[in-house]
């Protein structure tokens, strides 16, 4: 009765926070935490407030209230709060004895449980979607919102997928990499290509907006019509290409031979550039350039002995990233930029402190991944940009 109570008054908290303090979203003693989009967006990079992205945390997704994690070995989705890092079952009913999803594929008993088997989660605008694997050649997906209703089938896909690297969600749209399965000529075998699909969040209708892909999109990024794809070739490394999602026109400006010398797509910037991390010379650097290669701005370049630790992190006009790295073992020091006025936070010791590996602007959050002491299971956090900050001015 007591973890009951417990997990009442954290979830009023949680509420509480991010519901503005009004109290038309107090909820009723016994409900959830209720997730709902942010007021708090900025207004400086309006060039992809309006897009939510699913894509980068692998098997976690972001929200008003914190983490969102989808255990797929303990079977259950997990809230992580913001700040606080209390971990709980997103269940609703204080009764539940939290049953796991039975062997028959049917809708789980308590709202916390995956679906039996090959299960998804990510969120958008209050509601979680479940991409669930129904065989090789075909998916669906349900929606629970977090307000407290239950799981309802949204839509059956006659294709598998891939969302837990591509996920991206805007206005009432849904972009994830589709997976095609095909027979491989004289084999027992399956083998896939990719597409990307664009689904109607009202309908569950859907159209295909690039052609069959050899390789797998491991990232993307969509900035008003354009969507940016890095696809990664088994064997073959990677290229970086667009895809207008209106006229479907497809056009590849970081090539095969770009990526093996050292040139690095690392996000979108606008809808005709992107950020780069060069280390094909002796000086790494990072910058924006357009995708046609006649401009570029070098924001960052290291000396003769340092570089960049292979990490740098952009969201709505911020970059995260370590510097200070050479190759005799020194330790990284983790950095904090606007990319907009230069102004720079070092934040190394609370990188260190709660294993800090990327910043998301439209939450305002540093996102943390913390493995256990045999460098496997891995614990998940989100901590607001004031909290960090606040430390490191210490």
């Amino acid at each position: 009765m007591k973890k009951v109570l417990k997990l009442l008054s954290i979830m009023v908290l949680i509420l509480y926070i991010v519901g503005c303090n009004s109290a038309e979203n107090v909820p009723d003693s016994g409900t959830s935490p209720v997730i709902e989009e942010s007021t708090t967006v900025k207004d400086t990079f309006t060039y992809n407030s309006d897009i939510r992205y699913a894509e980068r945390f692998m098997l976690v997704t972001l929200s008003e209230a914190g983490v969102i994690v989808d255990d797929r070995d303990e079977g259950f989705i997990h809230l992580v709060t913001i700040d606080e890092g209390e971990d709980m079952l997103l269940c609703y009913d204080p009764n539940c004895t939290h049953p796991k999803a039975d062997s028959t594929g049917g809708d789980p008993q308590c709202m916390a449980a995956l679906y039996k088997g090959n299960c998804r989660a990510v969120y958008y605008n209050g509601t979680i979607y479940f991409f669930v694997a129904d065989g090789i050649y075909k998916h669906k997906i349900y929606t629970m919102e977090t307000n407290g209703s239950g799981r309802r089938l949204f839509a059956e896909l006659p294709f598998y997928y891939n969302a837990s690297y591509v996920t991206i969600f805007k206005d009432d749209k849904m972009y994830y990499a589709a997976r095609i399965p095909h027979e491989i000529e004289n084999t027992n075998k399956v083998g896939y290509t990719e597409r990307i699909v664009e689904m109607s969040l009202r309908d569950g209708s859907y159209r295909f907006i690039t052609e069959e892909m050899d390789g797998g999109v491991d990232q993307a990024s969509l900035v008003g019509d354009t969507l940016f794809m890095r696809v990664m070739y088994n064997g073959e490394g990677f290229c970086v290409k667009t895809v207008n999602i209106n006229t479907l026109e497809e056009r590849v400006f970081i090539t095969k031979e770009e990526w093996a010398e050292g040139y690095r797509y690392i996000d979108a910037y606008d809808e005709d550039s992107y950020y780069f991390y060069d280390k094909s010379t002796s000086t790494h650097k990072i910058g924006i350039k357009n995708v046609d290669g006649t401009l570029e701005r070098i924001l960052l370049e290291g000396g003769e002995d340092e570089n960049f630790g292979g990490r740098a992190c952009m969201s709505c006009g911020m970059m995260l990233y370590q510097r200070k790295y050479d190759y005799n073992g020194e330790p990284a020091g983790y950095y904090f930029m606007s990319v907009e006025t230069g102004e720079t936070v070092d934040i190394t010791e609370e990188a260190e402190k709660y294993g800090i590996v990327a910043y998301d602007g439209y939450y305002d959050a540093f996102i943390s991944q913390v493995f256990d002491e045999n460098g496997m299971n891995s614990s998940w956090g989100m901590w607001s940009r004031e909290k960090i900050l606040a430390e490191a001015a210490k």
